[in-house]
């Protein structure tokens, strides 16, 4: 936690589709939106992707939304990050795909370490 211990700041360095890949976020909750706001940057793409959402107690699961550039234009991307259990969550993020349906981009899954 960062800046106060308002944000979750991230740094990751590891590798993507076989290159060197480093990426950057800020998560946190935005008291005037009542939203949970993420933003993120990496190497592979040269623009800031801003999503907002909202957390589903019931299901375990934060939904965000937001919309950037693509090879195809501007799209609506979809982050979903859900809660397997106590040590374990699950991301994927979505975008339309050249027939204009959703299209999963990629899915991480986390482990705790202990």
């Amino acid at each position: 936690m960062g800046l106060r211990g308002f944000w979750l700041v991230s740094h990751f360095q590891g590798e993507f589709g076989g290159q060197k890949f480093e990426g950057r976020g800020m998560d946190t909750y935005d008291t005037e939106k009542k939203k949970y706001v993420s933003a993120w940057a990496d190497s592979m793409a040269p623009f800031l992707l801003v999503v907002e959402g909202d957390y589903d107690k019931a299901n375990k699961t934060l939904t965000m939304t937001g919309e950037g550039p693509s090879p195809a234009g501007k799209v609506k991307y979809k982050a979903v990050t859900k809660m397997m259990d106590a040590d374990s969550m699950e991301f994927t993020l979505s975008a339309p795909g050249p027939d204009g349906k959703e299209a999963v981009m990629l899915t991480i899954n986390y482990k705790r370490k202990k």
